[in-house]
């Protein structure tokens, strides 16, 4: 495979961005989340929220109760930029579209969705099956992959693909027959650390 590397490279000025997706919903709590998409930053306002605890205290044990706290009343944070209230195409474009690209240029790439229960994981990665437009990351992602490889026909790719799920620190190939066992964990010794899973890989 040929590597152009001035290519990836312009269209991935860092080698880890990290952004942030909130979850649309009819009250977003404004007076606890300031979002800056600017400057791609979220301060939270803690006050509202102490207020609130406090007076969810006192009104279940019938006393005046007042919460004091010696903790900061904002947290800033700071990312590569915010996804507010944005459609599945604008995630993939700001997430997706360079990590695929730049791996058919010769560069490794991951994408990872991390959050709480219920934060909307399941959605941005593989969308709902109901409304096309609702597709997530990953199909976006095998579609595009295709796509970008019928613009490069001098170039020959072999495509693979395995399907793992790790829930509660157990593994399951979720492509693999029945009686294929679970994958294996090895740990990588050729990088110096972290560990691997190998499951069925299935030539697409």
């Amino acid at each position: 495979m040929t590597i152009k590397s001035t290519t990836a490279l312009s269209s991935m000025t860092k080698t880890v961005k990290c952004f942030v997706r909130t979850k649309p919903t009819h009250s977003f709590p404004k007076d606890v989340i300031d979002l800056n998409q600017d400057i791609a930053s979220i301060t939270m306002n803690m006050a509202p929220l102490r207020l609130a605890m406090s007076q969810a205290a006192t009104n279940s044990s019938g006393k005046d109760m007042v919460t004091s706290s010696n903790q900061p009343e904002k947290y800033a944070f700071s990312f590569d930029g915010i996804l507010h209230n944005s459609t599945q195409e604008q995630v993939y474009n700001t997430c997706g579209a360079d990590v695929i690209t730049s791996a058919l240029d010769g560069f490794n790439g991951c994408l990872m969705c991390y959050g709480m229960t219920g934060a909307g994981k399941t959605f941005t990665m593989t969308g709902a099956t109901e409304v096309y437009e609702h597709r997530g990351i990953l199909p976006r992602a095998i579609a595009h992959l295709f796509k970008e490889i019928r613009t490069r026909p001098d170039t020959a790719f072999d495509v693979r693909i395995s399907y793992i799920e790790l829930y509660n620190e157990n593994f399951t190939d979720l492509i693999a027959s029945a009686n294929s066992g679970t994958p294996a964990v090895a740990e990588d010794t050729i990088s110096g650390g972290g560990s691997g899973a190998g499951g069925e890989k299935l030539k697409v």
